[in-house]
């Protein structure tokens, strides 16, 4: 016994989709990407309707909501949030 969770990923800004978003349940090992227009369908047991929906994005913050409380078909906007990362050198084996 399944429930599905459609939906749309969209930069807040630009309200642009995000293709390749990760949208699920990570806990329990559910999960999907957006496609190129930023849509998506999760198919999710019906034992974790209680649980939370996770978006998550590079270079935006990640988006939290109770399943529960979702109305079909769902649009999320996501904000951009700078994210620092730290260089990373690759030599060869000689080390030159």
């Amino acid at each position: 016994d399944y429930f599905i969770v459609t939906g749309t990923v969209l930069d807040a800004k630009t309200s642009k989709p995000l293709a390749y978003a990760h949208v699920g349940i990570p806990e329990k090992g559910i999960g999907t990407t957006t496609s190129l227009d930023g849509d998506f369908t999760l198919k999710i047991p019906n034992e974790y309707r209680q649980s939370t929906l996770l978006v998550s994005y590079v270079g935006y913050t990640t988006y939290r909501k109770a399943i529960s409380n979702i109305q079909e078909p769902i649009t999320i906007k996501v904000q951009s949030s700078p994210t620092n990362l730290q260089e990373i050198v690759v030599m060869d084996e000689t080390g030159i």
